[in-house]
């Protein structure tokens, strides 16, 4: 942890007797400064006012609502501290100091001590980048809106922090705290990026996935539980994604048409999100398509959600950011996922297979850190 890191969490206090006799004079002089309005508006009115111009009083209104608003990011950036220093200080790494995804641009440089937004940064400039395609995307799940370059006329027409009625999706973070917005425009919970704008992401502020690892026991041909150092070995279905990574990762997606909120049940997790990707699902004739929507309803009552939050993830910016539901369906005796039939059915998978989850295996994004999740269940080798 960082002696600058280390000097903001000590100055991090509750409120003390001197903060409430703060908070108390602000209140005061609220009500002063609309007593003294009431008694100078009442002599203009009776025409008792002295023939000099009327002083013009402090706008305590306005001075409240500033120091609420300072209050409030104050609060939010202590929100997150409390997260790090609880989380053994996890910092993102994936979505730092690299090209962003496969473009040339360079994200700018952050140390350890330079991600979080509690700690300033002097003459921090990233670069600016979002996708063309997203600019121009019409689906729900896409914001066509670039707010670094909007009127606030146009930024405040979002409702971030909230279900945003506007644009009829869920802004709210998983994360188990709001996020704070500057000036109209999110800023990333686990901190700076050193990438600014939306880059590959549809939605300013949270962008929903949902990971779903579909999982038995590896056994050998006499159906005994094979086992590595004394530890049971786990077997799940894996995809290996078709981009320049080729790296094997957790089937999943971003929640698009059909999700309004991160809140949706276990079987439209496997049979919207899963099945795609791993079981080829739309390419599947109607009788298969049968057979396999009747073995995911029983795999669906297996599910439980084992984590949601951040997700490190390579497309992260500094105003857009995954956020992952993680849910297992852990099939004990493999009497339902022994009769799927996996094949990869998606144009970003090149191939679906059973594999052994293992530290050494190099996943893609934070898959391995969810995967060791569910290796901790189970008491399983990792």
């Amino acid at each position: 942890m960082s002696s600058r890191a280390v000097e903001y969490q000590d100055g991090e206090q509750q409120s003390s007797p001197l903060d409430n006799r703060v908070q108390l004079v602000e209140q005061q002089m609220a009500s002063t400064y609309k007593a003294l309005d009431w008694i100078m508006s009442s002599l203009e009115d009776n025409k008792l006012a002295a023939e000099k111009p009327r002083p013009q009083l402090c706008d305590a209104e306005k001075f409240l609502e500033k120091e609420l608003r300072r209050k409030r990011k104050k609060e939010l950036r202590n929100a997150q501290l409390r997260h790090f220093f609880t989380d053994n200080f996890k910092l993102h790494v994936t979505c730092r100091n690299s090209k962003y995804c496969d473009t040339g641009i360079q994200r700018t440089q952050l140390n350890d001590d330079e991600v979080l937004w509690a700690i300033k940064v002097p003459f921090y400039n990233p670069p600016k980048y979002t996708h063309p395609k997203i600019l121009t995307n019409t689906k729900p799940y896409a914001d066509t809106v670039d707010l670094l370059e909007v009127s606030v006329e146009e930024i405040q027409k979002f409702q971030f922090n909230a279900y945003d009625e506007n644009f009829k999706c869920d802004r709210r973070s998983l994360c188990g705290h709001d996020y704070e917005v500057k000036n109209g425009v999110p800023l990333n919970p686990r901190g700076r990026t050193g990438l600014i704008g939306r880059g590959d992401l549809g939605r300013w502020g949270p962008n929903y996935t949902i990971d779903c690892v579909v999982s038995r026991w590896k056994k050998d041909e006499d159906g005994h539980v094979d086992e590595e150092d004394g530890r049971p070995l786990l077997e799940f279905i894996a995809i290996r994604r078709s981009d320049s990574s080729k790296q094997w990762a957790i089937p999943g997606d971003f929640l698009r048409e059909g999700f309004a909120s991160p809140q949706i049940n276990m079987y439209d997790s496997l049979i919207k999100v899963f099945a795609d990707e791993a079981l080829g699902y739309s390419m599947k004739s109607v009788e298969e398509k049968k057979v396999i929507e009747e073995l995911l309803h029983r795999l669906a009552t297996k599910g439980q959600v084992l984590f949601e939050g951040y997700a490190d993830d390579r497309r992260n910016t500094d105003n857009a950011w995954t956020e992952s539901r993680l849910i297992n369906f852990h099939d004990d005796d493999g009497s339902i996922v022994d009769n799927l039939k996996i094949m990869a059915g998606d144009k970003s998978v090149d191939m679906a297979a059973w594999i052994i989850p293992k530290s050494s295996i190099p996943f893609w994004g934070n898959h391995r850190e969810f995967l060791s999740l569910i290796a901790e269940k189970y008491k399983a080798f990792f």
